[in-house]
């Protein structure tokens, strides 16, 4: 299955907090606050009860602001989302977004 969710551009900004998105990448322009990169995913702290697998990168920030961003993600957990636009797509035998 392939589930494609698209938000924001001429919609509006799209807004999260407190969230975690477990994934593959993270394409796009970038500006973070307060990050640390390449921590063990099991060690993250920032928001309460959620860790990754021992052994896997990790990264956390108090912000980031992303444009054009592009993401291969298997969940999105906790959080406040804002998904002007949003637009979802969910097929059988589909294509993964490239």
């Amino acid at each position: 299955m392939v589930f494609t969710l698209t938000a924001g551009g001429d919609a509006g900004k799209v807004t999260a907090s407190n969230s975690v998105i477990d994934g593959e990448d993270l394409v796009g322009d970038a500006r973070f606050g307060t990050a640390e990169i390449r921590r063990d995913a099991s060690t993250l702290d920032a928001v309460h009860g959620v860790q990754g697998e021992r052994g896997r990168f990790g990264l956390q920030a108090r912000g980031i602001e992303v444009a054009e961003v592009r993401s291969h993600a298997w969940s999105a957990t906790g959080g406040n989302f804002r998904l002007r636009g949003m637009k979802v797509d969910v097929s059988s035998g589909g294509k993964k977004c490239l």
